[in-house]
């Protein structure tokens, strides 16, 4: 009773502030990349929520032409992730400072390989709205083998070839999300959890972002832990290791951890290996 009499506190604060309005435009706008996928958050970029209506800039008129058609399907997803319908509508507007390159200037062939996938892509669609997904679909795999052939490195969680270190900037942002947080931990506590289907929640890529984020916790942890045990050699700390490192390994190689191997730990850092062996 007491923390329902809290909430209802905040919820009034919030409400006699102004600060909920503030929260929900927030939460529209870092939102956008989670709902349409990585690949179309490197093209567009949501750039305010004003009078129930939230702004995206995409790349070029092609684009925004594609994401118009689609603005029911991308609504719906936005307003299940916020939590309500505070989102009235989508707008989309062609413009610049995305940081991709721009589509129309790329002239690299795409690979048979994507072309192929594009087809598949786009085969269930209505025969009249194939023509301009297709399009967009060319732009979006054009725009990866640009990226791939300026050298950029594909990012750690999703792939995408990007300028960004290690991390591109949409898998970064996902990185701060709280939800993916939460489920970083989780995942790190009992890497036999890191299931997709026990984090609906979730979109496919912040549950990778979640993955990633969980092995650098606990690879941050067994270094911390490696040193103490070298300064102390207390056997609860070793043992605490013992549990990070096993938990470290299951779920880098999507193994239970009653079924690693000895020959599975070679997988381990170096120092962790080493100080785990002396």
């Amino acid at each position: 009773m007491a923390q329902y009499r809290v909430g209802q506190l905040v919820g009034k604060v919030m409400k006699k502030n102004n600060l909920s309005g503030g929260l929900k435009r927030a939460r529209a706008v870092l939102l956008w990349p989670e709902v349409v996928g990585t690949e179309l958050a490197h093209m567009t970029k949501a750039q305010g929520f004003k009078d129930g209506v939230l702004w995206v800039e995409a790349e070029d008129s092609v684009l925004t032409n594609f994401l118009t058609m689609q603005r029911p399907i991308f609504l719906e997803k936005l307003r299940e992730r916020v939590g309500d319908n505070s989102v009235k509508d989508l707008r989309f507007v062609a413009g610049k400072g995305t940081g991709a390159p721009p589509l129309r200037t790329i002239p690299e062939p795409i690979p048979d390989s994507d072309l192929e996938r594009l087809e598949r892509l786009v085969a269930h669609l209505p025969e009249g709205l194939r023509d301009n997904a297709r399009r967009t679909a060319e732009a979006i795999f054009k725009a990866r083998v640009w990226r791939e052939r300026q050298g950029f490195d594909p990012c750690l969680i999703c792939g995408t070839p990007t300028d960004h270190k290690q991390v591109c900037h949409v898998c970064r942002d996902l990185l701060n999300n709280a939800q993916v947080q939460a489920a970083s931990l989780r995942i790190a506590r009992d890497p036999e959890s890191a299931q997709d289907t026990l984090f609906p929640h979730l979109s496919a890529d912040g549950f990778a972002a979640a993955r990633y984020a969980a092995l650098e916790y606990l690879e941050v942890q067994m270094q911390h832990l490696s040193l103490e045990l070298i300064k102390n050699g207390e056997v609860t700390v070793r043992h605490f290791l013992e549990t990070l490192a096993e938990n470290y390994l299951a779920l880098k190689l999507n193994k239970t951890r009653s079924s690693l191997t000895y020959h599975d730990h070679r997988q381990l850092p170096e120092r962790i290996s080493r100080v785990l062996k002396g």
